[in-house]
């Protein structure tokens, strides 16, 4: 299972690596022919949202996997005093987290149900709006199913690192 979850952040860093490389090259090139031959690329604006997209969930797998998400601290040492009422307390933050992320996952589902019903289309992007919404689904679904592998990692007490112990911390 653990190789499984290293593959699908290995596969999921390469293309959000990829998006990142492919706006900065789109934004440069945009910009050079704007400048130079007063020839800006016409659907620039809307390929660098599509892409930005794709890294943000791209990225969001990782982020899920080692709870890399911004958090709010002020009472942690409070909850430390109660062992068990921390623990339940982290058991109700991740089943909310997961009721969340599983929502955005099928709503953007949704959504790119609906675009490719409509036949919804960019003004200047020759793609259907459907194609990048499906992606983003698929990485939403892979980030939820990240969080899901967080929260078995967490209660069998393995962890991703290479010839690491159980005892041994995940991230």
């Amino acid at each position: 299972m653990t190789a499984l979850i290293r593959m699908v952040r290995g596969l999921t860093d390469r293309i959000a690596m990829a998006t990142l490389m492919l706006m900065a090259l789109v934004t440069f090139v945009d910009v050079a022919g704007r400048v130079l031959f007063n020839e800006p690329l016409g659907f620039a604006y809307e390929m660098i949202g599509v892409l930005l997209g794709l890294a943000t969930y791209a990225g969001l797998y990782a982020t899920q996997l080692h709870r890399g998400h911004i958090a709010i601290d002020l009472l942690e040492d409070r909850y430390r005093r109660w062992p068990r009422f921390d623990a339940v307390r982290g058991a109700l933050v991740w089943l909310v987290e997961a009721l969340f992320w599983g929502l955005v996952a099928a709503w953007i589902t949704r959504q790119a149900g609906t675009s490719m019903a409509y036949g919804e289309t960019f003004l200047f992007l020759p793609v259907a709006k459907h194609v990048p919404l499906y992606a983003l689904a698929v990485l939403a679904w892979l980030a939820f199913a990240g969080h899901l592998a967080r929260g078995w990692l967490t209660v069998t007490g393995r962890s991703l690192a290479p010839g690491a112990g159980k005892a041994e911390q995940v991230g």
